[in-house]
């Protein structure tokens, strides 16, 4: 019998080659043509092009296991990262200095006296708002953490507060970061000097894990996807494969699945209106990616730019040619705009393009003219909502797919977690080694909960 992984991005890639490295008979199914998944990369004329920045970096002692089985492949790249806030750019993440040297009096002075209110107040962590609130004063919390979570999540008064524990670099409070600055006091380091790159998109990573599969025979099967599962005794005992050479039947040992949990119940349980309904409470937010061709060299000298203010129609800009010099000719270059808000969202492609144009004039990063082509891309449910229910509902989901001896839902998707690359192949290598560890279900349901504990390293 074979131990299949369906979905073909870094998530499943990763544990295919992490399952077949341990000895099991695995099959790798993707329902596109290529492999890479959300961390993936498409060819457009001479360029190739990422869906969207990716740094690979973690402190957790998967990296280097990672950095062995890529070899070569991967590039260490200096990390140059910069905020807009108040017509001034601030290094990313805030350092505390910098704030106080550059802020104008007229909010540096409010700033600290909202800061220094929140030692007397009693600190509330209900909400993405209540913790930064508390945490930071209502001032930095009101220019820097509201705008930009509105325009990711949505209302940061209805978000959980793990999205600021995992998502917001820095110390734990803005008075923690004084003591730092003061006194140099040492603490768990949130962001990195450098980062890795594949030479040639992120991509090469999912390819590079799964050609190393197959070469201790694992298979894949691309342009296919997994129509239904039968379930018996609590164990998945076949599944039903649509494949290009029309549809097969597999007995399987196990499943690994990277979809969306929506999808996988619907696979499962397709008469299960409760269970549909359910996991259709999960909310995502969109992602529409604006790729503006220009004939130079380069734009930035930036990997990102940050644009928290909700003034601007965008979140981030990030420049290819920032990762890896191999992605395209020297003589041109690709600005990347992520667009998230979602009056920006229901636009047209023409309206998109204007309004962006008019916000990177106006900070002096390109003009009009200098543009000589653009393509947009349209990504469905990449970012999670971490709403205030959102684990309450993920366990309701969990608890009919925890009864199925042979399951594993993983991944940014499979898990409903907000977590980045490298957790995703530290979260892939922990699910194989617990499938060929022969361990009770009961212990795979509080390693799955500690999925949702990753912090986001800068």
């Amino acid at each position: 019998m074979v131990v299949v992984v369906i979905g073909g991005g870094i998530t499943g890639s990763a544990a295919a080659y992490k399952l077949a490295s341990l000895g099991k008979k695995v099959l790798l199914i993707e329902k596109s043509a290529v492999l890479g998944g959300l961390a993936g990369t498409f060819q457009y004329e001479e360029f190739l092009l990422d869906y969207g920045p990716h740094k690979i970096y973690t402190q957790l002692p998967v990296m280097e296991e990672f950095k062995n089985i890529m070899g070569d492949i991967l590039l260490t790249v200096q990390k140059k990262s910069k905020l807009r806030l108040a017509g001034k750019y601030y290094e990313y993440p805030l350092q505390t200095r910098e704030v106080l040297l550059k802020f104008p009096l007229t909010l540096s002075i409010p700033a600290m006296i909202s800061a220094l209110k929140t030692m007397f107040s009693k600190k509330s962590s209900d909400s993405y708002e209540s913790y930064l609130q508390s945490r930071f004063g209502n001032v930095i919390y009101k220019l820097v953490f509201q705008p930009y979570a509105s325009k990711v999540w949505g209302d940061p008064k209805k978000l959980s507060p793990d999205v600021a524990k995992s998502r917001v670099a820095g110390a734990p409070s803005i008075f923690a970061l004084i003591k730092n600055m003061i006194f140099g006091t040492k603490g768990k380091e949130l962001s990195a000097k450098t980062f890795y790159y594949p030479k040639h998109g992120v991509s090469e990573m999912s390819e590079t894990l799964a050609n190393k599969m197959k070469k201790m025979k694992g298979k894949i099967l691309l342009n296919s996807y997994v129509e239904s599962i039968q379930v018996q005794n609590s164990k998945i005992t076949s599944i039903h494969v649509h494949t290009p050479q029309g549809k097969k039947m597999l007995k399987v040992e196990a499943v690994v699945s990277t979809l969306p949990l929506s999808t996988l119940l619907s696979i499962l349980w397709p008469q299960d209106k409760q269970a549909l309904a359910i996991s259709k409470e999960l909310p995502h937010r969109d992602l529409l990616l604006l790729y503006l061709f220009v004939d130079k060299e380069r734009i930035l000298k930036e990997n990102w730019l940050f644009f928290p203010e909700y003034s601007f129609s965008f979140n981030r800009l990030s420049e290819q040619k920032g990762f890896s010099p191999y992605m395209g000719p020297s003589h041109k270059t690709v600005l990347c705009v992520e667009v998230t808000k979602s009056e920006v969202l229901s636009l047209t492609d023409t309206e998109v393009y204007s309004l962006v144009l008019n916000d990177l004039e106006h900070v002096n990063v390109l003009s009009s003219k200098e543009v000589s082509k653009f393509i947009i891309k349209r990504i469905p449910k990449v970012y999670q909502i971490y709403d205030i229910q959102y684990k309450e509902r993920i366990e309701n989901i969990c608890k009919p797919l925890d009864k199925i001896q042979n399951i594993y839902s993983i991944g940014r998707q499979g898990a409903f977690t907000y977590v980045g690359t490298m957790d995703c192949i530290d979260m892939s290598f922990k699910t194989a080694e617990f499938i060929c560890s022969n361990k009770s279900r009961n212990e795979w349901i509080p390693l799955r909960r500690t999925f949702h504990d990753y912090e986001v390293i800068d």
